[in-house]
């Protein structure tokens, strides 16, 4: 697999296993988009270094840590689909708790929709809303995250329009997946977000804020 790092630290955002838990972060190299606020444009492409690691290699290094806590992002994870697939049924074989942070373009199969011990965190790129692949959005219980980047006002109200929208299609009658707005580190704060989101009485909506960026360098790599 093309790798960018493996490091432990804490998820730093929304999971099904809780944000600020401990969790190993498999990076995997290479993303077919490149968003303008992308905070690791290292991992973007594959002209870029990376390592060349067989999913063995991977799995002894994890399990050389020990923490049961998995992280699989980028990059993108699904664009090497074939090795996810054969690294996710190890890892779940060996009773390690997944989530992949996925951008929202790529079809998720139907294996990474079936276990309970895999979650899905899944963007909508809003200044990539043409290439989003809607039916990953559809059929979503309750381990899952859709999350929405916020950069602006205008991008919290095509958010919530977006939300409507599935619901109005029936999205969401099977199952309630939890939402997350993610406010641009630097560029909105936080609070501002908050009191949208007060504002406009959307009690289901989770803040996400990138935990490690306020603890450590917003830049700083592998903690």
């Amino acid at each position: 697999m093309k790798v960018n790092e493996i490091f432990t630290s804490i998820d730093g955002e929304v999971n099904n296993w809780g944000q600020g838990i401990m969790s190993t972060f498999i990076r995997l190299q290479g993303c077919n988009l490149k968003c303008s606020y992308c905070d690791t444009k290292y991992a973007q492409s594959t002209d870029q270094p990376y390592q060349s690691m067989s999913v063995k290699s991977i799995i002894e290094k994890i399990d050389s840590i020990g923490c049961k806590k998995i992280t699989i992002t980028g990059g993108e994870p699904f664009l090497q689909i074939e090795e996810l697939q054969l690294l996710c049924r190890l890892l779940l074989i060996y009773n390690f708790n997944i989530s992949i942070e996925t951008n929202g373009s790529i079809n998720i199969p139907a294996w990474a929709k079936t276990s309970d011990n895999i979650s899905l965190v899944i963007d909508y790129k809003l200044e990539f809303a043409d290439k989003m692949e809607i039916n990953n959005f559809n059929m979503l219980c309750d381990r899952y995250w859709i999350k929405f980047i916020i950069g602006s006002d205008n991008d919290f109200y095509r958010a919530l329009s977006i939300i409507d929208s599935f619901k109005r299609q029936g999205f969401f009658i099977s199952g309630k997946p939890k939402i997350a707005f993610s406010p641009i580190f630097g560029k909105v704060e936080p609070k501002e977000l908050v009191e949208l989101i007060k504002i406009n009485k959307k009690w289901d909506i989770t803040l996400n804020l990138q935990l490690h960026k306020f603890i450590w360098e917003p830049q700083k790599r592998g903690v």
